[in-house]
């Protein structure tokens, strides 16, 4: 499925996702694809919506679709433009509210869908509802053509909060709240993010020069400090919650098959496991689990002194200068991480089998490697020559457990 444009996840831990062809369903080990009955099929894309226990589809001319759980399939709620009588009509994002009515943000005003009746709110204040985002259970924050508003779902009141002067309209395609902060992050079509402190009602671009002035689409935390931002074109860009730093930025890459597959970022959505799901226009959908980190194999390669001396690892330990050591069936490797030099100590020795079993450092810095059966060797950890060898009277005597002693 292309040209993925929504993601989320239902109460059942399912994931939806819609791209103008369809809906679909993941589960662990299985899928399904929903067909959306259209009235009419020339859409650009199709969203989602979970929400208060309701999974909505919407496309951008106007359609509205609830997924019906005992049929298993979607209905078609209303056709917008028919009633509205309005065929250019751009529907841009839909809320549901705590008794089931569906308030839409579109290119002529803002609309309410309850009970099979479709009425206009808040006329003659503004023309154009960019996006909404809800503050409370009662209030959402509306983006529209001539500022910011606030707008009561029950009383059906509005207040206008920040006004825009000739000069600082923007054309806003996102709005995300940051708890820890407390700050709107705004991303617009084409003048990059900016930040909405609501109690200070102060609108200000963010000091984030860098982030390029193309349309933003998405924005969701994937941890209590970081904020992803995808970038219509330009990948996804991992921010400080507070806006001020790029921590991060991922785009596709053809020469790294565990790149972002696509950089038209549509959606982010982050998972009750904590997987990050993202939808792009090229690179269908994919995700990536926070839990499981990257990790690098380590392994002896053939003919190549510049690696790990045995593949049957007994011990590892980081030294005090951050190397790596590693006691092996075939001798002692100690790894330089930052310049990856290797260094082997007694492999393929013929004297005595050098089975290592474990290792410290002493408060000098030096290497302490025990082995099976042959004693205790210490290694300097500067030079890495031999300092001493101990070896004991007793047969098969090992020195499987060192203790180091610590500064206290």
């Amino acid at each position: 499925m292309r040209e993925v444009a929504s993601v989320c996840q239902d109460r059942n831990g399912f994931i939806w996702a819609s791209s103008k062809t369809g809906i679909l369903r993941l589960t662990n080990n299985n899928y399904h694809l929903y067909q959306l009955p259209y009235e009419t099929a020339d859409i650009i894309h199709t969203k989602l919506l979970y929400d208060n226990d309701s999974l909505l589809a919407y496309t951008n001319n106007g359609q509205i679709f609830l997924y019906n759980d005992v049929y298993d399939r979607f209905d078609l709620l209303i056709d917008a433009r028919k009633p509205l009588k309005d065929t250019h009509l751009v529907l841009n994002r839909i809320a549901v509210d705590q008794n089931g009515a569906i308030f839409i943000a579109a290119s002529s005003g803002l609309y309410r869908f309850m009970e099979s009746e479709l009425i206009k709110l808040s006329e003659e204040k503004f023309s154009d509802v960019h996006d909404f985002i809800w503050i409370d259970s009662q209030n959402l924050l509306l983006a529209t053509n001539n500022g910011f508003w606030t707008f009561n779902s029950e009383l059906l009141s509005e207040k206008q909060l920040h006004p825009y002067s000739v000069h600082n309209e923007l054309k806003v395609t996102k709005l995300y709240y940051s708890e820890p902060e407390k700050i709107f992050w705004v991303g617009t079509s084409s003048d990059g993010l900016y930040l909405y402190d609501i109690s200070k009602n102060s609108l200000i671009k963010s000091p984030i020069s860098i982030v390029p002035n193309q349309p933003i689409y998405a924005m969701e935390a994937n941890t209590d400090s970081t904020i992803l931002v995808g970038i219509d074109g330009q990948g996804v860009w991992k921010m400080d919650s507070k806006g001020e730093e790029v921590l991060n930025i991922y785009k596709e890459n053809n020469d790294n098959p565990l790149s972002l597959k696509g950089n038209g970022v549509y959606d982010i959505f982050v998972d009750k496991y904590k997987r990050v799901w993202i939808a792009t226009y090229s690179g269908r959908l994919s995700y990536f689990d926070q839990e499981s980190a990257e990790g690098t194999l380590i392994t002896h390669q053939i003919n190549n002194s510049n690696s790990l001396s045995n593949d049957n690892v007994n011990k590892v330990m980081e030294d005090s200068k951050g190397n790596i050591w590693f006691a092996t069936n075939n001798g002692v490797s100690s790894w330089d991480v930052e310049k990856d030099i290797w260094r082997n100590y007694y492999k393929d020795y013929q004297e005595q089998p050098m089975v290592f079993l474990s290792l410290c450092e002493d408060l000098d810095g030096n290497i302490w490697a025990g082995t099976y059966s042959s004693g205790v060797y210490i290694i300097d950890g500067n030079r890495g020559s031999e300092i001493a060898h101990y070896s004991s009277l007793v047969q098969n005597l090992d020195f499987a457990n060192l203790i180091p002693r610590r500064r206290v």
